[in-house]
């Protein structure tokens, strides 16, 4: 039997690691006797390419310790986020064991995939995410009375936060954006969550520096969106300018996309979620819980 079990596509991960390290271009125009397939946006075979400087016990070795570590890093920060919202350790430690426990994550953190790196960099995403939304919590410094001055809010409530933290939560998403091209969910969540903090401490008779004008959302939310798509959006069409197209042309259509939308293909989808489906239920139960709570409002 063999002792390196493999897939599909782990013969033509290696292929592409030699390119990078042997200075050729990975997103080459495609030819009929020539044909080089590179799916996936070009951190993960970066990654993969450095670390191959590892001599390991097989070829796939130093590869399979990318995903190794992106694995254990994501436990760590989820244990990390978790405890940032005021959970105890062992809470924290619980939801980071529940997570290794879904047999997908254990099976693409022993494979050559960019799925567990990109999760990586959602995670490190969220992490940041959560400091700034913390931090700059408003609804434990709004002031109720319409005679204090606006610039007394906006002083107080930007002394507290750290808004650069959205910065660095814009650029963890990016990485994630740009080590698989499907990695969106952390940002919209983020935003989401912005969104939903903002709009549950504005009030239409206060018109304060941190909210845009008199429209029911902060800078901060404004800010993080405009840096994403930028950051987003930048480097696809420097990656476009530099490959002469053939970055698109790979990532995005190459292959047979017919079946990209298929109610097949999105029935197996759903089937391979069932073991996040006991997950994503207590997450939405607990942001229901959160949403019916009243907001806390003390005078600074």
């Amino acid at each position: 039997p063999r002792s390196t079990p493999l897939y599909s596509s782990a013969a033509s991960d290696v292929y592409k690691r030699q390119l990078l390290r042997s200075g050729q271009a990975l997103y080459q125009p495609l030819e009929r006797y020539r044909f080089l397939s590179a799916p996936y946006p070009p951190v993960s075979y970066l990654f993969f390419a450095l670390f191959d400087l590892i001599q390991g016990a097989h070829v796939f070795w130093s590869a399979r310790l990318v995903s190794g570590i992106a694995a254990l890093g994501i436990a760590f920060l989820s244990t990390m986020i978790v405890r940032k919202t005021g959970s105890s350790w062992a809470i924290a430690i619980f939801a980071a064991a529940l997570l290794l426990s879904v047999p997908p994550l254990q099976l693409w953190g022993t494979r050559i995939k960019p799925d567990v790196l990109a999760l990586l960099f959602t995670c490190s995403g969220l992490f940041f995410g959560m400091h700034s939304l913390i931090q700059t919590a408003p609804s434990s410094q709004y002031i109720p009375n319409t005679t204090r001055t606006t610039s007394a809010l906006g002083s107080q409530l930007s002394a507290n936060g750290h808004p650069w933290f959205l910065g660095l939560a814009a650029l963890a998403f990016t990485l994630a954006f740009y080590t698989k091209q499907t990695a969106v969910a952390g940002p919209l969540a983020l935003g989401i969550a912005l969104l939903a903090a903002d709009w549950r401490d504005w009030r239409p008779d206060i018109v304060h520096r941190l909210y845009v004008w008199k429209f029911p959302f902060q800078w901060r939310t404004l800010a993080f969106a405009f840096s994403y798509l930028v950051l987003t959006l930048g480097s696809w069409l420097i990656l476009d300018l530099i490959t002469d197209g053939q970055y698109s042309l790979h990532v995005w259509w190459s292959g047979d996309r017919s079946q990209w939308w298929s109610f097949g293909l999105f029935r197996k989808i759903v089937e391979l979620l069932g073991f996040w489906w006991p997950q994503m239920l207590l997450a939405l139960l607990l942001s229901l819980i959160h949403i019916s709570e009243p907001t806390r409002r003390t005078p600074i």
